[in-house]
């Protein structure tokens, strides 16, 4: 199935197998999940979410320290 991923002000389109989730996601774009937060429609999801065909996420970095 193809989904669309924004991420670093970049969008493309990618192809992951069907019944994926969100981590499968994540490993393939070679991504660590506690550096991220994934957003649908402007939501933060669950990374154990499931996506479907045509789904549009965004990624962004967090970073934390002190």
């Amino acid at each position: 199935m193809r989904i669309n991923v924004e991420k670093d002000g970049t969008q493309r389109s990618i192809e992951i197998d069907q019944g994926s989730n969100i981590i499968n996601l994540i490993e393939e774009i070679g991504m660590h999940p506690d550096a991220i937060i994934v957003l649908k429609d402007r939501v933060p999801v669950p990374l154990t979410d499931m996506m479907e065909e045509g789904d549009s996420f965004e990624i962004i970095r967090v970073a934390s320290g002190g």
